[in-house]
């Protein structure tokens, strides 16, 4: 199959609006909330332990302020990644004629998740989000903050 073969087989299965509902548009919906949530919450945790005299600028400090970052993250992201998987897994029930989607879009999966099994349901995955989040963000955040300290 050529370049352009796979993306017209993908875009005549599930249709190129379907394809960016389901796949594109909630992860950038998640990158956003992360880049949003996790960049704030580590320089806020950093001042305050600072200014609180808790830990001076170490890497201590960078240790906890990355680790409370993290868990921000997971916090805020992890209903988007719910939405994005049911999203991504609803099966499209397919005739002669017509496409039916269990879901609309991103705010219909998050009404009707939160509906159906209720609120908690929107942070099944929560733990596994943090273990991955938590170390890729300390490494993250000790490394920025040694770069910044050499240049």
């Amino acid at each position: 199959m050529n370049r352009l073969g796979w993306r017209r087989s993908v875009c005549s299965c599930v249709g190129l609006r379907q394809l960016g509902v389901a796949g594109v548009c909630p992860t950038a919906q998640r990158a956003a909330v992360i880049t949003g949530v996790e960049l704030p919450v580590y320089d806020g945790t950093k001042r305050y332990l600072i200014n609180h005299g808790l830990t001076a600028d170490t890497t201590t400090n960078h240790l906890i302020s990355g680790a409370i970052s993290s868990l921000a993250g997971a916090v805020a992201s992890t209903p988007i990644d719910v939405i994005r998987v049911r999203l991504m897994n609803q099966k499209l029930k397919l005739n002669a004629t017509t496409r039916i989607v269990l879901y609309k879009g991103s705010v219909d999966c998050l009404l009707r998740t939160v509906k159906t099994e209720g609120f908690r349901a929107l942070y099944k995955g929560f733990v596994p989000t943090f273990l991955r989040m938590g170390p890729w963000n300390l490494i993250f955040f000790v490394t920025y903050e040694q770069l910044k300290k050499s240049s």
